[in-house]
């Protein structure tokens, strides 16, 4: 109970610090976001929720009165989705998609005040959408359907997040837009 207690003041501790706006994110600061996020994809049970990590590398600062800056770097997605069916208990069968994301993003950050960093980019990479199919009738033709829906797609995206900093190197995100996920928040790990 003690150490628990003392985590917590810890981390009010931290949420006190003062941080100031230029220092959120400039150029040579390095971020790394931890994220879930929410949807379906096609009309599938959501398995596995969109898992995702992004870094965001500073190159260019000091723009729009000191407060703007840009970033670039690397995002991984991951999630899974199924479709089961049951008919009168004789017969079952369950198809999955896993989806994967790989992509460069480029952010443009604006600090708002000297917690909050707010920031719009856009994404380019590769979705890989993998399918498997199992049933209790060993049923290879759609074993083989299925299989043949595995496939690679060019990946864009845009969005708008924000970073809200409760420490000098942990900040709560948050990203809403068109690409992996509709929506997704986590946690960010400032490195430098």
């Amino acid at each position: 109970m003690k150490r628990k207690l003392m985590l917590i003041a810890a981390v009010l501790l931290l949420g006190l610090t003062n941080v100031k706006a230029q220092d959120l994110f400039s150029k040579g600061a390095i971020a790394v976001n931890a994220s879930i996020g929410l949807g379906n994809y096609s009309g599938y049970n959501m398995g596995i929720p969109p898992l995702s990590l992004s870094a965001d590398v500073g190159v260019i600062d000091n723009l729009i009165g000191d407060n703007g800056s840009v970033g670039v770097g690397g995002y991984v997605g991951f999630a899974t989705n199924s479709y089961t069916y049951n008919y009168y208990s004789n017969y079952y069968y369950k198809a999955t998609v896993t989806r994967m994301c790989f992509g460069v993003r480029g952010n443009f950050h604006y600090q708002l005040n000297d917690k909050l960093d707010t920031y719009a980019g856009l994404m380019l990479g590769l979705y890989t959408y993998s399918y498997s199919y199992k049933d209790n009738y060993n049923d290879d033709y759609y074993k083989n359907y299925y299989s043949n829906l595995n496939h690679s797609d060019i990946a864009f995206s845009a969005y708008v997040g924000t970073r809200y900093y409760f420490s000098r190197t942990m900040a709560l995100n948050a990203e809403v837009g068109y690409g992996f996920t509709y929506i997704s928040a986590g946690l960010t790990f400032k490195l430098r």
